[in-house]
């Protein structure tokens, strides 16, 4: 895509683009709203559900699919082989998966998938701060799907696309130090005074108010109200803003625009419109990795044709708004049978002192009617309303594709081990096809995180054979990937099986038996091992008759 070099021209140009990559925000945003109640309350609006099937649902799908505190990364190549090579990659992966913990990327992916899940997709940023920030390094950030926009909505894939936009909101001190010590510092500042104004303006009431940030309900910018002590017991979250802020806060589009003339990403800037912070004097990839954009995508259902993937509580909103009825039912039906209405018969007259003589504890009255009497008409609840919400329930396992035996529930027949981890397998492959859906997302966020830690990071690194080397160094042909699948629980017991038969066939020794097992101390561990292996093959050296006894015995 060609970008203009005047101005003028500039401006035009990326209002355009943001106007083409977010012409369905404003749906798409309703939409998350949508869903998000559901997950929050289990109904739409206002409505709050007694039991939240959606959420659970939605909860325990997120951790079968990714397991933050368990992912480990690996570095392989895919024409270099060698000894020396090897032991780089082996150093480089333990650098890369600390790092990605250290910065909680791996929760910040985590809270991805959940929202995923809710929105249809989300995507992670990956920023890299440098070394005058307060916290220098890789900084994740997880960016909703209402804040960003794609030129083409039929392609799924972010390399795809020619221009994307991410929307954010600054502050005006955040934008005065993005400009600090620039020669335009001055006359951008000029400009930004103009902007803004107050939470009532028409970009905040279209765009602000109905984008969810972090919440069921909108943002606002009011003053608690209520009397003193008053809690609200909503289970909503909501992100409050006090209104000096909202007036404070400007909209940025920041677009990712493929260069034709540069073959490269070009980044540029726009505050509320009218303002070009980054573009308009140098076209340049704010990354600072020729090739290379900050975003990754998360998307465990995706749709064919279509970007912004499918919900999964997209799928259940039906049965929840049945299985909330049920219940309503239930609860209508216990409540008459608790103060079930009466019937009195042959009473002359009810008085509202005789109701409430008949309802306090003790009390009584006096008919001189010798055939009066009273009868409760409590309702009779039918058993097949709780079935019902136990088959409503069950609905939810099976469109999620729990099993009852991955919910730690027994099946008839299974007498050993292997015949319940055969069971698992086989009742599990939605779910693991899922999983590693998730787990490529995960390989791709940590691939662009290890670019960037190859460019910005100087450290030096010594591999096992002592030679010292920086990640710069590392081979063109290397990939990052998802250690033995360690991302999702689903392939947990497989991996840990898979070292116990390697070991046993000799295939591996003791050091990489404990790499694949990961247990605690897994470096301490190693070098232990390491240390009885050199002392024994040091013993043997120096006695060589001890191997040719063992050697005797085993025969």
């Amino acid at each position: 895509m060609k970008i203009p070099n005047s101005a003028s021209s500039l401006l035009t140009f990326a209002r355009e683009q943001v106007e083409i990559c977010t012409h369905s925000q404003a749906q798409r945003a309703q939409d998350a709203a949508i869903y998000l109640a559901y997950y929050e309350n289990g109904a739409g609006g206002d409505k709050s559900s007694l039991y939240n099937r959606t959420g659970v649902h939605i909860d325990r799908t997120a951790s079968y699919l990714y397991a933050p505190g368990e992912v480990r990364y690996s570095i392989a190549y895919d024409a270099t082989d060698g000894e020396p090579w090897l032991a780089r990659a082996l150093v480089a992966a333990k650098y890369l998966s600390r790092e990605y913990r250290r910065a909680d990327a791996d929760v910040t992916f985590s809270q991805g998938v959940d929202t995923s899940l809710i929105k249809g997709c989300s995507l992670l940023k990956h920023n890299w701060n440098d070394q005058t920030s307060l916290y220098p390094g890789f900084n994740p950030e997880l960016v909703h799907p209402e804040f960003f926009g794609v030129e083409r909505e039929d392609l799924q894939r972010l390399d795809q696309q020619q221009v994307f936009c991410h929307t954010m909101y600054l502050s005006k001190d955040q934008i005065s130090q993005i400009i600090e010590n620039r020669a335009d510092e001055e006359e951008i500042k000029k400009k930004l005074k103009s902007l803004g104004g107050g939470s009532d303006g028409q970009l905040r009431q279209n765009w602000l108010h109905q984008v969810v940030i972090g919440g069921v309900q909108p943002v606002t910018d009011t003053t608690p109200q209520g009397s003193m002590g008053q809690v609200s017991m909503s289970p909503s979250s909501r992100t409050d803003f006090a209104p000096e802020m909202m007036a404070d806060l400007l909209r940025m589009d920041e677009l990712w625009v493929v260069d034709s003339a540069r073959d490269d990403y070009t980044t540029i800037q726009l505050v509320e419109g009218e303002v070009i912070l980054e573009g308009k004097y140098r076209h340049v990839n704010l990354t600072g990795v020729k090739g290379l954009h900050p975003f990754s995508k998360i998307c465990p259902d995706p749709v064919s044709g279509y970007f912004w993937g499918r919900s999964e509580v997209g799928r259940v909103m039906l049965l929840q708004d049945l299985l909330t009825a049920a219940i309503e039912d239930i609860q209508k039906l216990m409540k008459l049978r608790v103060k079930p209405p009466k019937a009195f018969i042959g009473f002359g007259s009810i008085t509202n002192q005789k109701r409430r003589a008949m309802t306090a504890p003790g009390g009584y009255i006096v008919e001189n009617n010798p055939g009066a009497k009273i009868e409760d008409l409590a309702p009779t609840i039918p058993p097949e309303l709780f079935g019902e919400v136990q088959e409503i329930s069950s609905m939810f396992d099976e469109v999620g594709g729990f099993k009852p035996i991955l919910q730690g529930q027994g099946e008839s027949g299974v007498r050993a081990n292997a015949h319940a981890k055969t069971l698992m397998r086989t009742a599990s492959p939605k779910l693991r096809e899922r999983a590693l859906r998730v787990e490529r997302d995960a390989e791709t966020s940590a691939h662009i995180s290890f670019q960037l830690m190859q460019h910005k990071s100087e450290r030096v690194f010594k591999n096992a054979e002592g030679e010292e080397f920086r990640l710069m160094q590392m081979p063109e042909d290397m990939y990052v990937e998802v250690d033995s699948h360690s991302s999702s629980p689903a392939f947990v017991d497989d991996a840990r099986e898979l070292g116990v038969t390697l070991k046993k066939l000799g295939s591996i020794d003791d050091s990489d038996f404990i790499r694949m097992m990961h247990p605690p101390n897994e470096d301490a561990l190693i070098a232990a091992v390491d240390k009885r292996q050199k002392a024994r093959a040091e013993m043997i050296k120096q006695h060589p008759e001890l191997l040719e006894k063992g050697g005797a015995k085993k025969k």
